[in-house]
């Protein structure tokens, strides 16, 4: 299943405005992100795994793999 909309933003804005951002204005954007998925879910734990491998992509993490990414949240 697929999002009704492609929620991908082609502007996406470069490190310098990245830096720029709040920590409130980029958790907004996430959230928006992620809220365009919601549809593909049919149960609210499947969602809350998603967005927990979202964010677990987006840390510091040494590994990206599921198990790392598990463990950490």
């Amino acid at each position: 299943m697929l999002p009704r909309e492609n929620p991908y933003n082609t502007e996406i804005p470069g490190m310098e405005a990245l830096q720029e951002m709040t920590e409130a204005e980029i958790t907004g954007q996430m959230q928006e992100y992620l809220n365009a998925y919601r549809c593909c879910f049919v149960r609210s734990q499947q969602m809350k795994y998603f967005e927990s491998f979202e964010k677990g992509l987006l840390s510091n993490l040494e590994r990206k793999s599921i198990e790392p990414i598990a463990l950490s949240f």
